[in-house]
Protein backbone atom coordinates (compact mmCIF):
# COMPACT_ATOMS: atom_id res chain seq x y z
CA UNK A 1 0.00 0.00 0.00
CA UNK A 2 3.03 2.44 0.52
CA UNK A 3 4.01 2.26 -3.11
CA UNK A 4 0.41 2.96 -3.83
CA UNK A 5 -0.17 5.92 -1.28
CA UNK A 6 3.31 7.35 -2.67
CA UNK A 7 2.43 7.63 -6.30
CA UNK A 8 -1.08 8.59 -5.23
CA UNK A 9 1.21 11.83 -3.83
CA UNK A 10 3.39 12.65 -6.38
CA UNK A 11 1.04 12.52 -8.70
CA UNK A 12 -0.87 15.25 -6.93
CA UNK A 13 -3.44 13.56 -4.48
CA UNK A 14 -3.79 15.37 -1.41
CA UNK A 15 -2.71 12.93 2.10
CA UNK A 16 -3.85 14.07 5.16
CA UNK A 17 -2.26 12.07 7.86
CA UNK A 18 -2.87 11.92 11.89
CA UNK A 19 -0.50 11.05 14.63
CA UNK A 20 1.22 7.80 13.58
CA UNK A 21 -0.42 8.54 9.93
CA UNK A 22 2.01 12.03 9.58
CA UNK A 23 4.96 9.89 10.59
CA UNK A 24 4.19 7.57 8.06
CA UNK A 25 4.87 10.47 5.86
CA UNK A 26 8.53 10.33 6.53
CA UNK A 27 11.07 8.14 5.12
CA UNK A 28 10.69 6.12 8.25
CA UNK A 29 8.92 5.65 11.45
CA UNK A 30 12.01 4.87 13.72
CA UNK A 31 11.32 7.70 15.78
CA UNK A 32 8.40 5.80 17.34
CA UNK A 33 11.17 2.86 18.87
CA UNK A 34 12.49 5.36 21.27
CA UNK A 35 9.28 7.03 22.14
CA UNK A 36 6.43 6.27 24.94
CA UNK A 37 4.53 3.51 22.53
CA UNK A 38 6.97 2.45 21.07
CA UNK A 39 7.38 0.26 17.64
CA UNK A 40 7.57 -3.83 18.35
CA UNK A 41 11.48 -4.69 18.23
CA UNK A 42 10.52 -7.68 16.06
CA UNK A 43 9.24 -4.87 13.30
CA UNK A 44 11.73 -4.83 10.82
CA UNK A 45 10.95 -2.81 8.21
CA UNK A 46 10.24 1.24 9.63
CA UNK A 47 9.83 2.10 6.06
CA UNK A 48 7.65 5.11 5.58
CA UNK A 49 6.22 6.79 2.22
CA UNK A 50 9.56 9.16 2.23
CA UNK A 51 7.55 12.65 0.80
CA UNK A 52 9.83 15.00 3.14
CA UNK A 53 13.14 14.61 4.30
CA UNK A 54 12.98 15.12 7.89
CA UNK A 55 11.21 12.74 10.75
CA UNK A 56 7.77 13.50 12.62
CA UNK A 57 7.15 13.08 16.12
CA UNK A 58 3.18 13.43 17.22
CA UNK A 59 1.58 14.24 20.58
CA UNK A 60 5.08 15.85 21.57
CA UNK A 61 4.66 16.42 25.72
CA UNK A 62 1.85 14.22 25.86
CA UNK A 63 3.13 10.57 25.38
CA UNK A 64 5.25 11.19 22.54
CA UNK A 65 9.21 12.02 22.45
CA UNK A 66 9.53 14.83 25.25
CA UNK A 67 11.23 17.77 23.87
CA UNK A 68 14.58 17.00 25.14
CA UNK A 69 14.67 13.51 23.56
CA UNK A 70 13.79 14.70 20.65
CA UNK A 71 16.76 17.53 20.43
CA UNK A 72 18.89 14.52 21.26
CA UNK A 73 17.89 12.21 18.42
CA UNK A 74 17.79 14.80 15.79
CA UNK A 75 21.22 15.84 16.83
CA UNK A 76 22.72 11.97 17.27
CA UNK A 77 21.04 11.38 14.04
CA UNK A 78 22.33 14.03 12.40
CA UNK A 79 19.10 14.84 10.96
CA UNK A 80 15.85 17.16 11.42
CA UNK A 81 12.59 16.64 13.44
CA UNK A 82 9.80 18.23 14.00
CA UNK A 83 7.65 17.66 16.86
CA UNK A 84 4.09 18.90 17.63
CA UNK A 85 1.30 18.81 20.77
CA UNK A 86 -1.83 17.62 20.10
CA UNK A 87 -3.89 19.45 18.36
CA UNK A 88 -1.11 21.02 16.08
CA UNK A 89 1.17 19.83 13.08
CA UNK A 90 2.41 20.84 9.75
CA UNK A 91 1.48 20.81 6.40
CA UNK A 92 3.11 20.99 3.11
CA UNK A 93 1.74 23.27 0.64
CA UNK A 94 3.63 23.70 -2.80
CA UNK A 95 7.25 22.60 -0.96
CA UNK A 96 6.61 24.85 1.66
CA UNK A 97 6.40 23.55 5.34
CA UNK A 98 4.03 25.10 7.47
CA UNK A 99 3.60 24.98 11.38
CA UNK A 100 0.07 25.01 12.57
CA UNK A 101 0.97 25.60 16.89
CA UNK A 102 3.56 25.46 18.78
CA UNK A 103 5.43 23.06 16.69
CA UNK A 104 9.46 22.83 17.33
CA UNK A 105 12.15 21.96 14.31
CA UNK A 106 15.54 20.54 15.30
CA UNK A 107 17.94 20.15 12.71
CA UNK A 108 20.94 18.27 13.96
CA UNK A 109 20.38 18.95 17.33
CA UNK A 110 19.68 22.68 16.89
CA UNK A 111 16.16 24.30 17.30
CA UNK A 112 15.31 26.49 14.12
CA UNK A 113 12.59 28.91 14.01
CA UNK A 114 11.16 29.01 11.13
Amino acid sequence: MLEVLRNWARQGGILVGDSAGAMLMTTNIEIARIGQTPVPADLPDLTALGLVDFEFNPHLGSYGLPLEGLRGYSQQKGITVYGAPDGCGLALLDGRIERHGPVVCFKSGREEST
